[in-house]
Order: C-alpha cells, then sequence, then structure tokens
C-alpha cells in the first residue's frame, strides 16, 4: 500500500487516513502523481461564470467509461474501488457485468465494502449481486477473489442463508420429516438446509459447490466449520473494523466519530484563527469523484456562488486537491446524518448541502474578499471551513428554537408557528429540519451568508413581535386563541397572524371599538388603505418599544413590522372595501355578523 502525505491542521482523524494497517488489508489508494496524471489531462483553467458546471461537466457517458476501461485492462486494475462501483451503478449490474467480472479483488472488496452493511450491520441479501460477479470468474480468479475477501464475509453470509449440521449416521441429530429439508453438502459431511427463496437457494449452492471443486474438500470443511461454530457477533465486529478503516480515506467514519470531527466552532476566533494561516498549499491522500456526486455538481447553479468564483481560481493540482478534500467531506457528513456508504441519492443531497455550505463559510470568513477566499482554500482544510458554516447555522437554530419555546407562537394545532406570516414560518420550520435550511418549502439550503444575516434579522423581527404582543400590548396567548377559534372569525384561526392582528387592533382603537383585539365586520372596515394608514399614524416606533429600554435592532425589527404590515394592507385592501365581498379583503381579520 502506498504511503500519501498529509499536511493539514484539520486534526489527528486525518493523518489516519495516511497510516498503513498492521496487517495488509489497508485501503487501496493511488500516488498523488496518478491522481494529478489521471484526472488532470485535458482539464483547463476555466471562467468564473459556471466553474462547477464545466468542471464537473466533462465526464463522458458511462457506457463510453466502461468500454475505455476494458479496451485497456491495466487501466482498469489501476482505477480506485468507489470510481469503478460508482461506474457500475451507474450502468446497471447487468449491463455492467463484463466490467464488475474484471475487477481485482480489491476493487471487488470495495464493492461489498460499499454495498454491504446497515450501519454497523453486515447484511448478507445486499451482497447477492457481488457473489454473482464472484461466481462468474474464472476459476483462477475466483479463488484470487476468494482468498482475498475478508475472511469474515463468505462465513457471515452462509451463517444468514444457511442451516448447517455434521452428517451422522450413527447418532442423527435430524428428525425425519425436518432431515427431508435439508440437502447432503457437495462431500456428503454436512447436510444443509439452503434459503426458501429459490434464487437465493441456488446462489448459495453454486458458491458452495464452486468453493469444494476449485479448493477442494479441506476448505470446504472449514468453510462448513466456520458457518457451524464462529460467533457471529465476532466476525461482524472484526469485519466491520476492517471495512471502516478502508472507507476512511473517502471520508466515511462511525457515526461518533463523524460527529466529533465535524464539532462546533466559534465562528468569530475561528475567522481570526484561519485568516492568520499561511504557508505551502495542503497535500490530501487522493478520492475519486464519484461520477453521482460530478452529476449533481454539475448541475448545481453556482453563479455567483462564493466558493466557484474562488474555486475558479485555483491550479490544476489545487483543483485536486479540492476534490479530494470535497469527496472526503462529504462522506463524513454522510456518516453524520446516518446516510448509508450505498445510498448515491442521499448522497448527493449531501454534496449539494457541504458546496453550498462551504461558500457561507468562506464567503464569511474571507468577508467576500475574493483573494482571502482563494488563499484560504489553498491553506485551511475544507471540514474546517465547513465547521465553521455548521456553527453558524446551529446558532440561527437554536435562537429559532429558543423563541418558540419563550412564548407562544401558534394557534393551530399540529403547526409550528401559526402566528408568523409566510417567511418567517418557512424559515423557522427550515432551521429546525434535521438539516437547516433557509427554505422548508423549497427544501434550499444556505448557499451565501448574506441568507445567513436575512435569517437571523426574520428571527429579531420574531422576537419583536413577541414582545409586541406579550409585553407591550400584554395580550395572553389564551385571547388569541380563543380569537383564533371564534366561529365567526372568517376563514378560520389559519387567519391569525401577528400582523394581521395587529392591523386590525390599530384600526379598532382608532374606532374606539372593543376590545381592542377583535375581527371588523363588513361595515366597520376602513374604507381604503389610506384610511387604514391615518390610524396607523398614532403608533410610532417608540409606542411599539415601550415596555423598556430597547436596542438599536429592536428599534429596527419595529420600524420593518410596521412597514411590513402597512405594505400588506395597501396590497390586500380594496378601495371601497366595506362594499366588497370578504373573500376579495385582506391585511385585517374579519367576522361574520
Amino acid at each position: 500500500m502506498s504511503e500519501g502525505v498529509l499536511e493539514t491542521r484539520a486534526g489527528a482523524w486525518e493523518q489516519k487516513m495516511v497510516e498503513e494497517r498492521d496487517d495488509g488489508r489497508g485501503a487501496w489508494k493511488a500516488s498523488e502523481s496518478d491522481a494529478f496524471e489521471q484526472r488532470g489531462e485535458g482539464l483547463a483553467r476555466v471562467s468564473e461564470g459556471h466553474p462547477f458546471q464545466q468542471r464537473f461537466g466533462l465526464l463522458s457517458s458511462a457506457s463510453a467509461r466502461m468500454e475505455a476501461l476494458l479496451e485497456v485492462p491495466e487501466q482498469l486494475a489501476e482505477r480506485d474501488p468507489l470510481e469503478l462501483y460508482d461506474l457500475i451503478a451507474e450502468l446497471g449490474l447487468d449491463d455492467a457485468m463484463e466490467l464488475a467480472i474484471q475487477a481485482s479483488p480489491e476493487q471487488l472488496q470495495g464493492f461489498v465494502d460499499f454495498d454491504g452493511w446497515r450501519g454497523e450491520r453486515f447484511e448478507a441479501s445486499s451482497i447477492s449481486r457481488w457473489i454473482d460477479v464472484i461466481l462468474a470468474k474464472d476459476d483462477e480468479a475466483f479463488v484470487e477473489a476468494f482468498e482475498q475477501l475478508d475472511p469474515e464475509l463468505l462465513p457471515l453470509y452462509f451463517q444468514s442463508m444457511l442451516r448447517v449440521e455434521l452428517r451422522d449416521e450413527d447418532d442423527p441429530v435430524l428428525a425425519g420429516e425436518e432431515e427431508a429439508t435439508f440437502e447432503p453438502s457437495p462431500d456428503g459431511a454436512y447436510l444443509v438446509q439452503y434459503p426458501q427463496d429459490q434464487a437465493e437457494a441456488e446462489r448459495c449452492r453454486a458458491l458452495l459447490l464452486r468453493i469444494y471443486q476449485t479448493m477442494g474438500v479441506m476448505k470446504g470443511w472449514m468453510m462448513m466449520e466456520a458457518t457451524r461454530w464462529e460467533l457471529p457477533s465476532e466476525m461482524e465486529e472484526t469485519a466491520l473494523r476492517f471495512r471502516n478503516a478502508r472507507l476512511e480515506d473517502y471520508g466515511f467514519r462511525s457515526f461518533d466519530e463523524a460527529r466529533r470531527a465535524l464539532s462546533m466552532v466559534d465562528p468569530e476566533r475561528e475567522r481570526e484563527r484561519l485568516r492568520a494561516l499561511d504557508g505551502e498549499p495542503l497535500l490530501f491522500v487522493r478520492a475519486p469523484m464519484p461520477s453521482h456526486l460530478r452529476q449533481a455538481l454539475a448541475e448545481l447553479d453556482d453563479e455567483g456562488l462564493f466558493l466557484a468564483r474562488c474555486s475558479a481560481r485555483l491550479s490544476e493540482p489545487e483543483w485536486l486537491q479540492f476534490e479530494a478534500q470535497l469527496v472526503s467531506l462529504c462522506g463524513l457528513v454522510c456518516c453524520a446524518q446516518r446516510v448509508e456508504a450505498s445510498d448515491r441519492f442521499e448522497q448527493q443531497r449531501v454534496i449539494l448541502q457541504v458546496t453550498s455550505w462551504l461558500s457561507v463559510a468562506l464567503e464569511y470568513l474571507a468577508e467576500r474578499e475574493l483573494e482571502q477566499g482563494v488563499k484560504l482554500l489553498r491553506v485551511a482544510a475544507l471540514r474546517e471551513l465547513y465547521r465553521v458554516a455548521s456553527s453558524l447555522l446551529e446558532r440561527l437554530r437554536r435562537r429559532a428554537r429558543n423563541l418558540l419555546d419563550a412564548a407562544q407562537s401558534t394557534v393551530v394545532d399540529g403547526e409550528l408557528a401559526s402566528l408568523l406570516n409566510e417567511e418567517q414560518q418557512d424559515l423557522v420550520e427550515g432551521l429546525l429540519h434535521s438539516v437547516p435550511l433557509r427554505s422548508a418549502l423549497g427544501a434550499q439550503h444556505f448557499d451565501r451568508y448574506a441568507q445567513v444575516e436575512q435569517s437571523a434579522r426574520l428571527l429579531v423581527d420574531l422576537a419583536f413581535e413577541q414582545l409586541l404582543f406579550y409585553s407591550v400590548l400584554a395580550i395572553e396567548p389564551a385571547q388569541l386563541a380563543a380569537l383564533a377559534y371564534s366561529p365567526k372569525l372568517f376563514g378560520g384561526p389559519q387567519q391569525l397572524t401577528f400582523e394581521r392582528a395587529f392591523a386590525t387592533l390599530v384600526w379598532r382603537e382608532y374606532r374606539g371599538l372593543q376590545p381592542p383585539l377583535g375581527a371588523l365586520l363588513a361595515e366597520e372596515l376602513p374604507e381604503d388603505a389610506e384610511d387604514w394608514a391615518r390610524a396607523l399614524e398614532a403608533w410610532p416606533v417608540p409606542r411599539l418599544l415601550s415596555a423598556g429600554p430597547s436596542s438599536a435592532g429592536m428599534r429596527a425589527a419595529a420600524a420593518r413590522f410596521l412597514g411590513r404590515v402597512a405594505a400588506r394592507v395597501r396590497e390586500e385592501l380594496p378601495a371601497r372595501a366595506r362594499e366588497a365581498e370578504l373573500s376579495f379583503v385582506g391585511g385585517l381579520l374579519l367576522c361574520s355578523p
């Protein structure tokens, strides 16, 4: 196994990526020079317009890539297991069977590593298709594959599929009826009960027979005895340990390790520390960019994305290092989100999230200075940038959660924040998603720091609205709930928001209607928006903040609130509102007689 060089400030976990395994079952790697030769050939400097689309859209079709590899077997043997696995997944195993058959034992082990596990449990049925590939090899290649696969895998596979008993005519262990469901092993020494599923049963028969035929009776006995007596928990634990060691090169770790590696940081301190970094560019162990991740990035709308603009200025070796880190970071985030190594669809979602968050962090750290952003890409590990973005968004998430916990923001059962306007609801629901989003409706990731700043302002606006209703106006949540579920309220509880309730309160107070909190009959409506605006003049910003001392942020939030309420009334309250049908009147709370 070749050793890579890793000079990075990202922490001890990355150093493990280049350590040799003591027993030789280490991860497959190409050398750095091979990485540049294989991935850098023919790539020119790209424009800043759509660098991701230009870089990642260069890949030829899957069928063309397969044909090229089959024509030059030497190149096939040099390919990384992940690259081949992804190509086979893109084509489908039926169409890529010739390619899979020619895969080396190390590559085949990689395929099993990606497919054969769900979390930390081995799932035998998931490797059935790779058993078919092994069976399709000639005898020499079959033996080579068998000998080089982790020795725990096939016994684990057989234990989940078969029941094996020693055949002893003098001391039978099976009753007559039960024995009828068993078949003798190829040498007749054992009784084997195959799965009820016919396809699996034929696969197991063929595999067992092939072991006896190509490697002899002794090897068959060893497999039968391992299937009978080895503790599956111990074999699974051993196999998992070596599987995880190999997948570390692609960023995959245990859930706990991934969470620790992506732990929160203080964004302000990290900005000061990372901006002060200087020295040689990072060298990172090469990991190929799988085609499904390339496809996702090629379709990304990267115009104006700060990360894309900065990465467009990287040299070819620097770009390849950037790619390698991106793949590794995607694997790490997948582990932290419990996304399986075989789940290509979810990995595409993760790579888009990772790229978007990196752009947020880079913009924040570089303070929108392009040259500073390029420098950070050269000397700071992408994992460090990701932690900054994650911490910024976690800060927003906690603010949102605290605001919802501190004061009632909904009166509708099953809704998180019915009293907020549409934009605020969308943001709060997005922030409380398992992966914070800037829009729950559009499932949109944060990809610009300005969106973080805008979200922070929206949360300040929410805090102000809670202060206004529950402190300044001294309205109780029970009063809002009673109004929302009043049978006379036109449109039902969903119509009640802080903004509509305040707009209505302003008019009711102006007209002397009691109580101030309530809805309006048609004849009580203002004539038009200008009529209502005269009532709003009695509510300057200082009155909205009369509960106590206020900060500049709260004064700005109060001004924005007044602006939003006025804009909604102007937009939704028609001229001659008292004569209009209620369904055409908006901006205020309405009720029937």
